[in-house]
């Protein structure tokens, strides 16, 4: 057994003592099992997710958020703003009064844009966990609304999201983190029971758009891929790692993603700036801000 595995468990076994409640008890011992590598993500996502559907899982609170966002914004539009090189400041203060979801390092225009997401998502736990090193951010403040993260956060890094706007969602990987060709995809139609991975943070948000009610999606900042050396539209900590952008399996996630819209009565577009994405309608973003419900 590696150190660094051997040192997690004797951790996550100190945090179970002193604690006289067997709820509490309870409660602890599910976010191990939800925190540790051991038991395979897939058994973790189902397992768990059968309890959060039913709201018998050990956090009501963060059960009863993700049930009121059921519909909330039932038959309006919203814009999900990734952060490919593509995307500009300007861009941002033209839907800052638009209702917009922006996730990960979106951050980084704030000192250069009034513009903030009413929903921000950071839903890869170890590169939450290098950005939350490198910057000193308080991500769960980052937008006007709610935030999502993954709940199999550490639980170090829990305590730092710990806030009234903070929900943490299941995810499942579809052993898309080993397999770079994968071609299995799901989309999840209830957040109680958590969302699917799609090879890119965008592919999440339009399962959360869709959970709360939007009937059109617009895009932006979804380049698919990178332009030279610039990976976003600004290169940050974590760029410098050697991170490559899987545009073929993210398209394929898009083409499915597409084929569930189109049978489910919701419309995505596609409002970025150039980018590799063609899956969806390209529309101009300026045409759409002033268009009319």
């Amino acid at each position: 057994m590696g150190l660094l595995m051997r040192e997690f468990l004797l951790n996550q076994g100190r945090r179970l003592r002193g604690y006289p409640s067997l709820h509490r008890r309870a409660v602890l011992a599910a976010n191990v099992l939800r925190s540790t590598w051991l038991i395979p993500n897939w058994f973790k996502f189902h397992f768990f997710s059968w309890f959060r559907e039913r709201q018998l899982g050990f956090s009501k609170k963060n059960l009863e958020a993700i049930a009121g966002l059921k519909d909330r914004h039932k038959g309006k539009r919203c814009f999900i703003v990734g952060t490919g090189p593509s995307l500009h400041a300007a861009d941002l203060d033209l839907i800052k009064d638009e209702i917009t979801i922006s996730m990960n390092s979106i951050f980084l225009f704030y000192d250069k844009t009034d513009f903030r997401p009413d929903y921000y998502m950071f839903l890869d736990p170890i590169e939450l966990e290098k950005m939350s090193a490198d910057y000193a951010v308080d991500f769960a403040g980052l937008s006007k609304r709610e935030s999502f993260f993954n709940d199999a956060n550490s639980m170090r890094m829990k305590r730092k999201l710990r806030s009234e706007k903070s929900i943490t969602l299941m995810m499942q990987w579809l052993g898309h983190w080993y397999n770079p060709y994968s071609n299995v995809f799901k989309f999840s139609d209830n957040l109680l029971r958590g969302v699917y991975d799609g090879y890119n943070s965008i592919y999440a948000a339009i399962q959360i758009a869709r959970y709360m009610g939007f009937t059109q999606i617009y895009l932006l900042g979804a380049d698919c891929g990178y332009t030279g050396n610039k990976k976003h539209f600004v290169n940050y900590s974590l760029d410098k790692l050697g991170y490559t952008f899987n545009t073929s399996g993210s398209i394929k996630g898009y083409e499915f993603v597409k084929s569930y819209s189109e049978k489910n009565g919701f419309k995505i577009y596609n409002a970025t700036r150039g980018g590799y994405l063609e899956t969806f309608e390209r529309v101009d973003l300026e045409k759409v801000v002033k268009s009319i419900d």
